[in-house]
């Protein structure tokens, strides 16, 4: 389930592909529903949430990129295991749990209300320098972090061609260490 976009996203595509290749019998249903407040869209992020149950119920595993209503607020069957791919391949600002009762955060109250970030299994992360940051933004123990990095570093990594070309393009950059600074992919 994503809240990041209304399409697939690439980390969820490569996970399905890897998926498929291990086990071309392994069904797979994504729900990708970017809510932006009520004008929105409520009857359709309503309907997510309700479709969302169904599949939590007849499913394994449930991967999410982002907070998903029915994931923290419901009980799940014991044999659901819940995965929080996040969305970001760092922890550089704080989120969740760092940023309560903050401008930029949400209530406290509220976090408790909709029980912010509970009922996950596991965490995937990034390197173990931001483990304490994870830690902290989602209120959990280490012992849930996996430091696997998100599927869509393989692209990245995949394509490193694409600076071959930059001299070229760029002359004064030639014989100089460059460095790219992407604090998201949108």
């Amino acid at each position: 389930f994503s809240r990041q976009s209304n399409t697939v996203t690439v980390d969820f595509r490569r996970i399905e592909d890897e998926l498929k290749r291990r086990d071309p019998t392994v069904k797979t249903v994504m729900i990708c529903y970017q809510f932006r407040g009520l004008r929105d869209g409520v009857l359709r992020f309503a309907w997510a949430q309700l479709r969302s149950m169904y599949y939590m119920a007849t499913s394994r595993v449930c991967i999410i990129d982002a907070y998903w209503p029915t994931v923290s607020l419901l009980h799940h069957k014991e044999e659901l295991t819940v995965i929080q791919i996040w969305h970001s391949i760092g922890k550089i600002k704080q989120s969740g749990y760092q940023t309560l009762d903050r401008t930029s955060g949400r209530s406290a109250a509220l976090a408790r209300a909709v029980r912010m970030h509970r009922n996950y299994d596991y965490v995937i992360a990034g390197g173990p320098a931001w483990n304490p940051y994870y830690c902290a933004s989602f209120d959990i123990g280490e012992e849930k972090l996996r430091n696997y990095g998100l599927p869509r570093l393989d692209e990245v990594l995949e394509g490193s061609e694409g600076a071959a070309h930059l001299p070229e393009q760029y002359p004064e950059l030639q014989g100089k260490t460059i460095v790219l600074y992407g604090p998201t992919y949108r």
